[in-house]
């Protein structure tokens, strides 16, 4: 069976950066990083699915995407898809928590009154110009990366920073809001909250979500592969996968990683773990990251 939603891209510093224009017949299938990704839409009309909920985009916007979070671009009209993408290591920014800067906020769900956060932020008419001249510069300091100058790396890293300033202090504003229009399934929604909510039971099935949202578990289970593309079982092995390898990653011990991510037991967590990314899991925690496809 194939794996119904795949790890992409890699990430071995603490941040890259790229520009990208797509061919508006292109498709993009759902995937997840095992990194925070920031993209700013340049250019085109496109929706954008995180986890049952779908974001219209306009040119401008920038969407949020923390590690492990299933996303894919739904194209909507026929023009190209142009965007500047910037990938982020959980830990980018640590150096400045001292200072009392959390430069990764605006990737987190909740804010500090616990309330959910829109992972798209949309700027202001005041803020919108400032954003436009950030993202220019930004993108501009990509080209400069195959030239001699010694200074264009340091550059760069500075307009990210002060990119990423720019957006934890806007979107903290008391007065911002998304007016933007996002459409999700509500039941769908639920599901994968209360999924990402118990992931570490391994107690966790069909028949005990299906109970928590109030549906039959076959008409659940048909809702969730229409709309996901997968089953609900598929889904939750992803998702502990994904816990299991940032657990490994951090140098969590094997069977650690495997009882704390939700296997019940150890030879269903390394068949799972080596389909999914052709190693060991002592390879992972041997090495730090997995091999890419």
């Amino acid at each position: 069976m194939p794996t119904p939603y795949q790890k992409t891209g890699y990430l071995h510093s603490d941040y890259r950066l790229f520009y990208l224009t797509t061919p508006p017949a292109h498709s993009i299938p759902y995937h997840y990083h095992d990194f925070h990704k920031l993209l700013i839409l340049l250019g085109g009309s496109i929706g954008y699915g995180i986890e049952g909920r779908q974001y219209q985009l306009q040119p401008g916007d920038v969407v949020f995407v923390a590690s492990g979070r299933i996303h894919a671009p739904v194209f909507t009209q026929d023009a190209p898809y142009e965007r500047l993408i910037i990938y982020l290591s959980p830990g980018f920014g640590d150096r400045y928590h001292e200072e009392g800067c959390d430069l990764l906020r605006c990737f987190k769900r909740t804010d500090e009154a616990g309330q959910d956060r829109p992972e798209l932020f949309r700027a202001s008419v005041q803020d919108a110009q400032e954003l436009s001249v950030l993202a220019k510069q930004l993108k501009n300091t990509i080209a400069a990366d195959s030239t001699p100058d010694p200074y264009s790396f340091l550059l760069q890293r500075a307009k990210l920073i002060e990119l990423l300033i720019f957006l934890n202090r806007a979107g903290s504003q008391p007065d911002y809001a998304f007016t933007g229009d996002v459409s999700e399934n509500p039941v769908i929604r639920r599901c994968i909250e209360y999924i990402n909510t118990h992931l570490t039971q391994d107690e966790l099935n069909a028949d005990q979500i299906a109970g928590a949202v109030f549906l039959s578990r076959s008409y659940l289970m048909h809702l969730f592969k229409a709309e996901m593309g997968c089953t609900l079982g598929e889904f939750i092995t992803e998702k502990r996968l994904y816990l299991a390898n940032s657990m490994l990653g951090t140098g969590a011990a094997i069977t650690q990683a495997c009882f704390q991510s939700g296997f019940k037991n150890y030879s269903a967590f390394y068949y799972a773990y080596r389909k999914k990314y052709h190693c060991s899991p002592a390879a992972r925690g041997l090495h730090g990251h997995v091999a890419e496809e």
